[in-house]
């Protein structure tokens, strides 16, 4: 990998996160001006007062327009900012209007198709390092579109607190970035480091207590992002299991949503119907603050993250072992934190936000739509 090429991703990861942090207040104001926003109708929602939604558009607009600026104009940039315009409308529409889950999801599907139209495929697979076999036309496009869709289900599915899907993409997109460097696949290196970028100055916007929310037009377009960028770059590994290291990678908001999915299934609920059983709400149960929580689960992804790469760069048990040591240090440090009482949720009641008499205006006027 040249020095030009890291030199292009690092002045292409700042450019996205200056034009993400211009960017955002114009998303905020917008976001009023629609009435979209997000007004805490239950329990789940882990905010009390009213926030505006629609931050994803500054984040998609700047990975878009750095995508643009300094990549090149290729297939995975195509999909990415026309597939993802068409996940953002749908993620926008959600924010203003609370779409249904299955037309979400149609949009989701739209944006695949783009995406697999400009030729985004997962076309072969190795299970014994060089042994690779074809998955075939149909096999093919099957796979791409269900971890496309997992992906972008799966970012939107973490998003319930406060900076957590922008860090958590930012984390694993760094790590993302560092492997694509590696393996001398500068253009994914470049356009990762322009979500990174994008989520980064988002992200003092977005941190407790929110100004503004990403909202599943960002979420979901986040999770689209990543989806294809992945599957352009990790997915074509030569190594060992080379479907592991993007499964490690995204190990967080992966199994969160497919536990998600199992629980409510054998609950005998709508396996799209929100509930208080993800992550957050589990950490926040156990007496974890909103930002320690937040904090908690960056870890999760940093661990997650490290053993991905080690799995890229050397061998399978030494990822393990990264991942163990790594889960064990944090284990420990969450039980000392509760041990020593550090925690300022005990219960798991919210207190009022630093930021709220500043947000009392925005639900005069609103129709409270996320709230009804």
């Amino acid at each position: 990998m040249s020095a030009e090429s890291i030199l292009r991703g690092i002045v292409a990861l700042v450019f996205a996160a200056l034009l993400s942090l211009v960017t955002t207040p114009a998303a905020r104001e917008l976001a009023i001006r629609l009435n979209a926003i997000d007004v805490p109708k239950d329990d789940r929602r882990m905010h009390r007062d009213p926030v505006p939604l629609l931050g994803g558009l500054a984040v998609f607009f700047a990975v878009c327009a750095t995508s643009l600026l300094f990549g090149a104009r290729d297939s995975t940039v195509a999909s990415i900012c026309l597939g993802g315009a068409v996940v953002v409308a749908g993620g926008m529409l959600d924010d203003l209007f609370d779409l249904p889950p299955l037309v979400k999801l149609l949009f989701q599907a739209g944006g695949c198709a783009i995406a697999l139209l400009f030729g985004v495929r997962i076309e072969f697979m190795s299970i014994f390092g060089g042994n690779y076999f074809s998955l075939g036309p149909v096999g093919n496009i099957f796979l791409t579109a269900l971890w496309v869709l997992l992906m972008t289900n799966a970012f939107n599915i973490i998003d319930g607190l406060d900076g957590l899907v922008c860090g958590v993409s930012a984390i694993s997109g760094g790590f993302l970035v560092v492997t694509a460097f590696l393996m001398s696949e500068p253009q994914i290196a470049l356009l990762t480091a322009a979500v990174v970028g994008a989520c980064v100055g988002f992200l003092p916007f977005n941190i407790h207590p929110a100004k503004i929310f990403i909202g599943d037009t960002g979420a979901m377009f986040l999770g689209f992002a990543l989806s294809i960028l992945s599957v352009q770059g990790l997915f074509k590994t030569h190594m060992l299991f080379a479907f592991l290291p993007p499964i490690v990678l995204f190990a967080v908001p992966l199994f969160d949503t497919v536990f998600a999915f199992f629980r409510r299934i054998l609950k005998g609920k709508n396996p799209f119907e929100g509930d208080k059983g993800h992550i957050h709400h589990r950490l926040i149960a156990l007496g974890f603050s909103h930002s320690q929580s937040v904090l908690v689960l960056y870890a999760f992804c940093a661990i997650f993250g490290s053993s991905s790469l080690v799995l890229v760069l050397f061998d399978l048990p030494r990822a393990l072992i990264t991942l163990g040591v790594g889960l064990l240090v944090l284990l420990i440090d969450c039980l000392l934190v509760i041990k020593n009482g550090k925690q300022t949720m005990v219960d798991g009641s919210l207190p009022r936000s630093p930021g709220a008499e500043k947000n009392e205006d925005l639900q005069h006027g609103s129709n409270e739509r996320k709230g009804e």
